[in-house]
């Protein structure tokens, strides 16, 4: 991903909730940091353990680019974690590069 993402900022912080209302949707972690999303989609790497495993949800927001993951443990989801700010190299079209990237990992 290194053509595409210029930088990362780690952030590694668990996620509150999920919310919205008539101003919008967003989240909102333990901290109080709040990040009011405009788009995201879910990301899946191959699944190795059942049993162990990671989920991630790409999240694009107005405060900027977003990684979150979720650990799947025993067919059980623990908590969201905002692991990580993405800083673009190019923000046109990021989500989409990023999403095409993240499946070649796929392959």
């Amino acid at each position: 991903m290194s053509g595409i993402v210029k930088g990362e900022r780690e952030i590694r912080e668990k996620v509150k909730g999920f919310y919205g209302d008539k101003k919008g949707y967003y989240l909102v972690t333990d901290s109080g940091y709040c990040l009011n999303i405009i788009h995201l989609f879910s990301l899946q790497p191959r699944i190795k353990d059942e049993n162990d495993y990671l989920t991630f949800l790409f999240v694009e927001a107005k405060e900027g680019f977003f990684l979150l993951t979720q650990r799947i443990k025993d067919f059980k989801a623990g908590r969201w974690v905002l692991e990580k700010e993405l800083i673009p190299c190019n923000p046109q079209n990021f989500s989409q590069e990023y999403q095409r990237e993240f499946e070649k990992t796929r392959e």
